[in-house]
């Protein structure tokens, strides 16, 4: 077992560090998958102003499935810019 898996006293699996604050608390909710989770992801981070969401070119989308990134996106009408991506599929920094 590695190092830092084990705690100090040498009780596997037992935390140690209590939080000093709550205030960074969150609340989780379970999804029954991603493109629903990051539905409801966008929908609780809504803005007056949102601001361009930025994809890289390579997102598809099929017709039997549509797309798991973009469907979210275009639901919550958020405005979506696409970047190229080279073949090594980096930013395309001739494309800006």
């Amino acid at each position: 077992m590695p190092e830092w898996a084990t705690a100090p006293h040498g009780r596997r699996g037992s935390l140690t560090k209590l939080p000093t604050s709550w205030s960074n608390r969150r609340t989780f909710g379970y999804y029954a998958n991603a493109r629903t989770a990051f539905r409801a992801f966008l929908k609780e981070h809504e803005s007056e102003t949102p601001r361009p969401i930025l994809l890289p070119a390579y997102i598809g989308w099929s017709s039997r499935e549509g797309s798991g990134v973009f469907d979210p996106l275009n639901d919550a009408g958020r405005h979506v810019v696409f970047y190229r991506v080279n073949a090594r599929l980096e930013l395309d920094v001739e494309h800006f």
